[in-house]
């Protein structure tokens, strides 16, 4: 039966057709794929564990729950998100903060990967004078084996504000006001989820999240 971890990216917006990686086993390729509610089409490509999914214009928003299976079983429920904002992937290099991807302007919603041990994402972002902004990530909501963390930072590199748990779940949520104009950089890492024995950044191709952020 096919092995299905969590969907890259983990959003769709109503109205497109896009390229989602299937994230796990499945052998022979393709499997079949089922959603509820409907609204989703999926047409395996060429490229083993990778579909094109197609989302109706009248899409209702929301999570979806999606399932592989073959004539051998079938895998795991997980979740893709169907929205009516657009979506904005993430761009690499962007592990140093020096030299971060931009996303301005604000709102963004971004969908990005922590692929690998030690992997930190950087987002560039001007706020004015006592402008908030306001961030927050699903990752663990989402089923990515993750514990994430937030961090801001000023144009010098100094840390400013952070969060690592938002009182309800493992994801974090960050909300900071700016004393003065000029450009900052948000910071995505994590740690393993179960946590392990050692301490480090993890990484894994299951690692998916949404980064929120509004001003």
């Amino acid at each position: 039966a096919p092995v299905l971890d969590p969907l890259f990216p983990a959003a769709v917006q109503a109205g497109t057709s896009n390229t989602l990686s299937l994230v796990g086993k499945s052998a022979p390729w393709p499997p079949k794929v089922w959603s509820d509610p409907p609204g989703l089409t999926f047409e395996p490509t060429t490229n083993n564990g990778v579909f094109t999914v197609w989302v109706g214009t009248n899409a209702t928003p929301g999570p979806r729950v999606v399932r592989a299976f073959n004539g051998e079983g079938v895998s795991a429920p997980r979740f893709l998100i169907v929205t009516r904002e657009p979506q904005r992937a993430e761009i690499e290099p962007n592990g140093e903060w020096s030299a971060p991807q931009s996303v301005d302007p604000l709102p963004a919603t971004i969908n990005g990967r922590l692929e690998k041990n030690g992997d930190v994402d950087s987002y560039g972002i001007h706020l004015e004078a006592g402008q908030t902004l306001v961030a927050w990530m699903e990752a663990y909501t989402l089923m990515s084996p993750l514990d994430p963390v937030l961090r801001l930072l000023d144009s010098r590199g100094v840390q400013v504000a952070w969060n690592h748990d938002d009182g309800r779940s493992l994801d974090p949520f960050l909300a900071w006001t700016a004393p003065a104009p000029g450009s900052y950089v948000l910071q995505v890492f994590g740690f393993v989820y179960p946590a392990g024995s050692d301490i480090r950044f993890a990484g894994d191709a299951r690692d998916v999240y949404r980064l929120h952020m509004t001003s």
